[in-house]
């Protein structure tokens, strides 16, 4: 069983495999809320702003978001999510996920103040944990913080 300090996850990225296996993780780790993809960071804008907007809530997004994807990139995407009001943008969680290995990329995407985080490609279970726990998103709970004292045998005789 695990806590997860965020409601929906939005994958915005262009790479079909890349998504198939972050939902695959985020499923395998326990999370059991929404999870959205984009191939674009057009298509992602125009969603969360039904999904998000529309019912206003408190809760943390999870946005992780590509650098390189056409139609709109991760850079167009965050100059616009740079104008939504304040206090929408402190609930989310945005992280870079690239396969560039390039500095700049990280230091541009650490200059907007909306982006949190930075993940390079490939991920692995244990470092989307690894990221998520870092960042007070997710957290294991193990056996006995679930009120579980031991293990359970069953024999059979």
């Amino acid at each position: 069983m695990s806590n997860f300090n965020f409601e929906k996850a939005f994958l915005v990225d262009d790479d079909v495999v890349a998504k198939v296996l972050m939902i695959n993780i985020l499923r395998t780790i326990g999370f059991t809320g929404e999870i959205h993809e984009f191939e674009n960071g057009a298509k992602a804008l125009g969603q969360i702003q039904k999904l998000v907007f529309q019912v206003p809530t408190n809760a943390t997004n999870l946005i992780l978001l590509d650098i390189n994807m056409p139609v709109l990139d991760g850079w167009g995407f965050l100059d616009v999510i740079t104008t939504f009001p304040e206090a929408w943008k402190k609930r989310q969680f945005i992280s870079m996920v690239t396969s560039s290995i390039e500095g700049i990329n990280k230091s541009k995407a650490m200059s907007y103040s909306v982006v949190k985080g930075f993940i390079h490609k490939p991920v692995s279970i244990q470092l989307v944990k690894d990221f998520l726990s870092s960042h007070n998103l997710y957290e294991e709970r193990t056996q006995k913080q679930m009120g579980v004292s031991g293990l359970f045998h069953v024999g059979i005789n």
